[in-house]
């Protein structure tokens, strides 16, 4: 039932038109796209379109991050070591997502999350900013140099 719910509240903002920023810029008549975390490719794919993403607080963030989108995380409650709550609000401290804890979830609550983030051009360029400042690109690359070095150095 809640996710009927979510559909039709996320139908009825679509069907308003509600404005946002879209790869366009930002236009009254532009209604908001939203991309759904539902794994890596599609995902992805989605990120070109979309103002917000909402997704899980796993490592996807980092990727999330590397597309400048604002995001909406919604950690797993029970995460092993609770790993995916401190990525969602480390990201969150950096200002380039909002959090909704499971517990707190309704489709209220997410409608009206988007709604407030699409809605405000000036705030919704200020999480675009934070997102692409928390993204670290070549991070993978440094990591695996390290590793490569560390692994190296234990041969001679």
């Amino acid at each position: 039932a809640s996710l009927l719910a979510l559909r039709a509240r996320l139908a009825e903002v679509s069907a308003r038109g509600s404005p946002c920023m879209s790869p366009r810029g930002f236009r009254q008549s532009d209604s908001c796209s939203v991309a759904v975390s539902a794994g890596y490719p599609t995902t992805i794919m989605a990120s070109g379109a979309a103002s917000v993403v909402i997704s899980r607080a796993g490592s996807m963030l980092f990727e999330i991050a590397s597309w400048g989108v604002p995001a909406i995380l919604v950690p797993i409650t029970h995460s092993n070591n609770d790993h995916q709550k401190k990525n969602a609000f480390a990201y969150a401290h950096s200002g380039g997502c909002t959090v909704i804890e499971e517990e707190n979830m309704t489709a209220n609550i997410l409608t009206a999350e988007i709604e407030r983030i699409t809605e405000n051009r000036e705030h919704w360029e200020e999480m675009k900013k934070n997102a692409e400042a928390f993204n670290k690109p070549g991070a993978a690359e440094k990591i695996a140099r390290a590793l490569v070095d560390t692994a190296l150095g234990h041969e001679k």
